[in-house]
Order: C-alpha cells, then structure tokens, then sequence
C-alpha cells in the first residue's frame, strides 16, 4: 500500500515533555471524573442556554475533526481514517438534531411552565445523546482496527473509490435518522421517565459504559500507543469512558450531568488541537523530505522551476538583477570509477558543503541531479557580484577532499547567466547557464563562464 512520506500512524516514540504531557492531561482528567462521581445526580439550577451551547460548539469540534479526517483518508487511503472520519461527522449531526429536540432551547415554556421543545417528544433528546455516545463508542475501536489490519496487509487502493462512499456512510444514515426521530415522535425508542432514564434507557447507558471500557482495552491492545494517532485514540477513549460514568447516575441538570458537559467539550477541543497541530508538523517534515536531496542536504529541483519563476518576477518587479550559476564537477564519473560510488557520495556531499558556504541566506542553492547543482543569487546589483561569486566557488573546490584512503580535487566548472540580460524565460535562463557552463568545461574546467550578453567571458 502505498502511504504518504510522513503519517499519523506512523510508529513513532514520543519526546519525554509530549510524554508527560499525555499523562498529566489524562491523569487531571481521570482525576475530575474521580471527584465528580459521588456527587453526579445532585441538583444543579435548570439553564437551557448551557446544554444548547454545548451541543453547538461540540457540534463544530466534531464536525472540524471529522473534516481532516476526511483530508488524511484521502492522503493515505486508509479506511481506519474514513471510519473514523464517518464516526465523528454522525456524531455531528446527531448534536444537531439534539438541539432542535431539547426542551427550553428555543420556544417558551407551556401554559403549565414545562419546557417545550421545538421538535421531536420528551425522548427524542435524550435517544439522540445517547445514540451519538454508541457511535464514538464503537466507532473509535473499529477504527483502530482497520487501520492496524491495513497496515498490516499492504494492500494498494484500499479505497479504489476515493473517500466519497465513507462521507455517505458518515452523514447519511445519521441525517436520515436524525430527521425521522425528529418529525415522527413516536418512533423514538422509550428511553425517558422524568426525572430519569427508563430502563431501556439506563440499559443504554450500561451498555455504553461496557463498551467503552472494551473499546479502550481494545484500541490499547491493537495500537500499543506506538504512533501519534495511536494515542489521540486511547485519549479519545479514555475521554467517552469518563463521560459514559459520568452517565450512569445522571439526571438532567445535575452536577454530573453539568460535568459531562463541560470536561466533554474541553477535552475534545484538546484533542482537536492536538490533531491539527500533529498534521502540520507531519505536513512540514513530508514538505522538507520532498524538497531536500537526501545525499546532501540541499534543495533538490522539484519546486525549482517554480523557484526561478518567482524570483524573476520578483527581478522585474523590484528593478534587480539575479544570476543563475550551474556549477558541474570535473571529471566525475572517473571519480566513481576509479574509487567507488561511496568516494562520490563523498565528494558531492563535500561541494555542497562548500557551496553552503559560498553563498549568502537568501540565496538558492539546489542539487539538480549527478554531480550537477545551481545556485540561484538573487537582489544583485550587477553583474560583477555573479562573477565574484563564480570565482569564489571556483577557488572553494581547490581544497582537496580525503575519501576512500586518500586525497581528490572536486574542480568545477560554472556557467553563468544573468537576468535580466541572457534571457527573458526560465527555460531560456536555464538553457544559456548551462551553454555557459560547458564552455567552462570546454575551457579546461576549474574556472566559470558568464553567457553573453552580459559578458563577452570571464575566466577564474
């Protein structure tokens, strides 16, 4: 299966500060689970406002997290992340719904004071929170073990269809129920008896609380806590079993019920966080990974082209000059020939070394390929800045390099072209550089040449 450079469930150990900070935002969390349960169906005042605002902005969290889900299954076709992702937008719409169905949110009370709620009967709201707590509860671990079973098995196109079938699955079913649960009252199941759950309901809530144990020894077991998502799950996890005991001896507008609320919607946004900013460290290292030759360090030439576009409208913009200097090893392959690949590793790791040093911060410095690199100097004033550079390069390279037991001179040759003045496009830039440089070589190597017009020639 073919998987982008750098993933979430990539195996990975944490750093020791992300470490503890795992375990202290699980230990303060078990620990106020821990001192909210004696006290989970102590009355608390009636605020309608507080469970609609909550359900709204889980609502967003949920819906946000389900939408880089969807990014990452797209990226690594993995249907672990399309689960997940489907798992996270029901819950979404299932929060939705229940703020339509909660009684207070937005009609006046009754001519008898009951709170009336807009849409669906008295167990609407109360079958949505608990269906939406089923959902993650399973959903979390069938995840978990998709995505070890892909990973496991290599397979290629693990979505021949793309994530669209998942986006269905994920808001499909959840809209279509929550829709009929809302118009048609009666085909709610009977899970309230004001004040309390009835005993389908508690049912519901013991057998979440079962599964959600389950699901944590099940996604502990599967991931071993060996990759970033690994533990994003188990904290998930560890976060629907605190809120599934907070739930079992529950009523509304209690103290636990209050508590659910509020450590729910803290420690998932948490989580969010943590997700997003997880993906874009992964989204920088894949970035340097593409862009850097893996030999020596420096840019490689897939993004120059665009690079060398940039900078010549900067050229034009701004009234500088720059110069595009391609500089190419002498006698090269006799290097490899005559004393192995590894002697030529060396010595190519050792010219970028010294064309780091030969150029300044702003300017570009890339490996094209073989023994062949560019340096693109940029913000010049004039010409005589790109052959004083030139020339520098072309001492730097004097200095032997020991490899393989012995001394070698890495000389170049460096061909140069300046714009505005060799020519108006990047291909035509490119094209007189490398005329240039051929020239140099041409020459004796171990010197440069500027590409006219801008210079008859110039000999280091």
């Amino acid at each position: 299966m073919q998987t982008p450079l750098y993933h979430l469930h990539q195996p990975s150990t944490p750093r020791r500060s992300e470490a503890i900070a795992w375990m202290v935002a699980v230990g303060v969390y078990v620990l106020l689970i821990a001192w909210v349960l004696p006290h989970v169906a102590d009355p608390w005042q009636p605020v309608a406002a507080i469970p609609l605002a909550h359900a709204l902005a889980l609502a967003v969290v949920t819906l946000l997290t389900a939408v880089v889900l969807w990014l990452e299954a797209r990226r690594t076709q993995m249907r672990g992340y399309l689960v997940l992702a489907g798992t996270f937008s029901s819950v979404c719409l299932l929060l939705v719904a229940f703020t339509l169905a909660f009684p207070g949110a937005y009609l006046p009370p009754a001519a008898d004071g009951s709170p009336r709620a807009l849409l669906g009967g008295p167990d609407t709201p109360v079958a949505l929170f608990l269906l939406w707590h089923l959902v993650i509860t399973i959903g979390v671990p069938v995840s978990a073990v998709l995505l070890d079973r892909d990973e496991l098995a290599g397979r290629e196109a693990v979505l021949p269809h793309g994530v669209l079938p998942g986006v269905l699955w994920g808001t499909v079913p959840a809209a279509v129920l929550s829709i009929w649960w809302l118009a048609v009252p009666s085909a709610v199941p009977h899970v309230y008896e004001p004040p309390e759950l009835s005993s389908l309901g508690t049912l519901v809530v013991q057998a979440t609380c079962l599964l959600a144990i389950a699901g944590l020894v099940v996604v502990a077991v599967v991931t071993r806590a060996s990759s970033t998502l690994a533990r994003w799950l188990i904290a998930i996890c560890v976060l629907n079993l605190g809120d599934a005991l907070l739930n079992l001896g529950a009523l509304r507008y209690s103290e636990g019920w209050y508590a659910a609320r509020a450590l729910g919607f803290a420690a998932l946004s948490a989580l969010l966080v943590v997700l997003v900013v997880q993906l874009a460290r992964i989204d920088r290292r894949t970035d340097h990974a593409a862009t850097t030759d893996a030999l020596t360090g420096v840019r490689n030439r897939l993004t120059f082209q665009d690079d060398l576009e940039r900078e010549m409208a900067r050229s034009q913009r701004d009234g500088s000059r720059l110069a595009l200097l391609v500089v190419d090893v002498d006698r090269f392959k006799a290097v490899n020939d005559l004393h192995g690949h590894a002697a030529g590793d060396t010595v190519l790791v050792e010219v970028a070394s010294r064309l780091r040093e030969c150029v300044r911060a702003e300017d570009l410095l890339v490996r094209m390929g073989g023994d062949e690199f560019v340096v693109l100097l940029v913000g010049l004033d004039d010409t005589s800045q790109a052959e004083t550079a030139a020339a520098r390069i072309v001492a730097s390279m004097l200095a032997p390099v020991a490899c393989a037991g012995t001394t070698l001179v890495a000389a170049v040759s460096v061909g140069v072209a300046v714009h505005p003045g060799s020519a108006a496009t990047t291909d035509e830039l490119l094209r007189h550089a490398d005329r240039a440089m051929y020239a140099a070589k041409s020459a004796g190597g171990g010197r440069y040449h500027v590409d006219p017009p801008s210079s008859p020639s110039a000999v280091g």
